[in-house]
């Protein structure tokens, strides 16, 4: 009997002998990556188990068989690209001043964007020191720079004044005031353009068909558009294509893309862009010489 009793004691101890390893090794799968002897001083240790207790927080909070961390990675793969350009795109609009401006000129009619090239400090006015700037910059003689201010000022500018009492100046926000008689008609009384009356200018005095206003067809439209009796008008018109052709240099030719880009300012950006041009080279072959 005490020898069965033995045994039988011995085999009720193995059992709970194997559960305690057991749950020792369960205790150690789940407390993660235990502290080194060296402690976290050991360079090496640590790039060992840096990646040991990332992937452990990474099975925990996305069990095996979730596709919630894959799908996160897909994701982020996907919108990197797509983020990248948004955020060139804010960190080129961080100049308070520059997007202002933007604003403005997208908010602008195409007369006023017409003037605006004209307006060299950017203060919504155009005064008789910037029409001067801005024509000489288009690469006009002294004497026409001088001849277009006096023009502009005792005719132009006087009708955009916001006050009671006429000024020399021209301001943008009223420039659909100095609309005059006897033109072309594609601006209309607000200052947009008018795509139809732009379209029928060329269905009518586009007499070769070749897509242009040559100088003769352009002397032709402006004998059947006078308005009667209206002598300003008329030679305001005259004057204004007219230095608008040698400005284009086209051979006194106004091709259909050229007169909307005139109608619109940006033709005043590419003649003066031309000029800088010119001007530069005449400047080098001198220092060559």
């Amino acid at each position: 009997m005490p020898r069965l009793q033995q045994q039988r004691g011995a085999g009720s101890e193995r059992p709970a002998g194997a559960e305690r390893q057991r749950r020792g090794a369960s205790r150690e799968i789940n407390s993660g990556p235990r502290l080194p002897p060296g402690g976290w001083d050991d360079k090496e240790t640590r790039l060992r188990s840096a990646p040991a207790s990332a992937d452990a927080d990474a099975r925990r909070r996305h069990p095996s068989g979730s596709s919630s961390a894959l799908h996160a990675k897909t994701v982020d793969a996907k919108t990197a690209d797509a983020a990248a350009p948004a955020y060139d795109n804010h960190i080129q609009d961080r100049d308070p001043m520059a997007n202002k401006a933007r604003r403005e000129r997208e908010s602008m009619t195409a007369l006023q964007k017409h003037c605006a090239y004209f307006d060299r400090d950017g203060d919504g006015v155009v005064s008789p020191g910037d029409t001067y700037r801005g024509f000489r910059a288009l690469g006009c003689n002294p004497l026409i720079c001088a001849a277009a201010v006096v023009l502009v000022c005792l005719f132009l500018a006087p009708p955009t004044s916001p006050h009671w009492y006429p000024t020399w100046n021209v301001h943008l926000r009223t420039s659909h005031r100095s609309i005059h008689g006897s033109d072309t008609g594609v601006y209309d009384e607000d200052g947009e353009f008018d795509e139809a009356k732009f379209n029928a200018l060329f269905e009518k005095y586009d007499l070769d068909r070749d897509d242009a206003l040559n100088i003769r067809e352009f002397l032709h439209r402006a004998r059947a558009q006078r308005d009667h009796l209206d002598f300003f008008g008329q030679i305001a018109t005259i004057l204004e294509f007219s230095l608008t052709y040698v400005l284009a240099g086209e051979n006194w030719t106004l091709t259909r893309e050229t007169l909307r880009t005139v109608y619109d300012g940006t033709f005043f950006d590419n003649v003066e862009a031309r000029a800088k041009a010119k001007r530069e080279s005449s400047a080098l072959y001198k220092n060559i010489i």
